[in-house]
């Protein structure tokens, strides 16, 4: 049985390395068009925009994302549908998926028409990477546009303590998610972990582990340190994805 791997985690946490690496293990990552650059599918990336688009809900909003918003127009849920069958009907006997951080959100739609879809034919696995907050912070202002930047400053507040409830939405979404639907497969991935040694990811999706350079850039993640929190909340949920993840 083939597999379906969905790939989500908050930005600058991991993904697209993830993402380049499950290709790298001869996963189909890239769909039905090229991979590009940040590791995704852009085709599904637009229809998950178009998803909170419709649920006039923003990514990085820091206030306590509620799923039971998250509202699906009969035309977007047809392009979710033609985009999982082209998809289907391209990969055929290859295991496949896609990622993007926005997927941490949108899985609440997502999942359950996948499953739907597929009707039982394909091995369907959620995989969630996560880094500490604190480095997805500091990643995200310096890689991140001005609009992005800008967009966190003018919901009021400290801006970095804003990222670090955003984090905190994307992580409980999931995390959410999984505990209403606990016959689910799950994967929680520490990318550092994963970094230090790939075959915690390749054993627990069930794939052959292949080497890792030119795939991991090892000098972006520095000797690890102590790092803070600034919620009680992210650091609530950051000792939950350790006890979940996978060693």
């Amino acid at each position: 049985m083939n597999k379906i791997f969905y790939l989500t985690g908050m930005h600058s946490s991991g993904t697209s390395l993830t993402s380049n690496y499950l290709q790298h293990c001869n996963v189909a990552m890239m769909g039905t068009a090229p991979i590009d650059f940040l590791g995704e599918d852009k085709k599904f990336r637009i229809i998950s925009h178009k998803i909170l688009k419709d649920s006039n809900i923003h990514r990085y909003d820091k206030n306590l994302f509620d799923s039971t918003r998250l509202k699906l127009t009969d035309n977007t849920l047809s392009l979710m549908q033609n985009q999982i069958a082209n998809n289907l009907s391209i990969v055929r006997d290859k295991d496949w998926g896609w990622k993007a951080p926005i997927n941490s959100l949108c899985i609440w739609k997502w999942i359950p028409l996948l499953i739907t879809c597929v009707n039982g034919n394909h091995d369907i696995h959620i995989v969630l990477i996560f880094r500490h907050p604190a480095e997805v912070i500091k990643s995200f202002y310096r890689r991140k546009s001005r609009k992005d930047v800008k967009y966190m400053a003018v919901q009021g507040g400290d801006p970095y303590t804003n990222l670090e409830h955003v984090w905190s939405n994307y992580y409980q979404s999931v995390l959410d998610f999984h505990k209403q639907h606990e016959n689910y497969k799950f994967t929680v991935i520490q990318t550092r972990e994963m970094i230090q040694n790939p075959e915690i990811i390749t054993n627990a999706l069930g794939l052959k582990c292949v080497g890792i350079d030119g795939v991991f850039d090892k000098n972006r993640f520095k000797p690890e340190k102590k790092f803070l929190f600034r919620t009680k909340r992210a650091e609530t949920i950051w000792n939950e994805l350790m006890e979940k993840r996978e060693k």
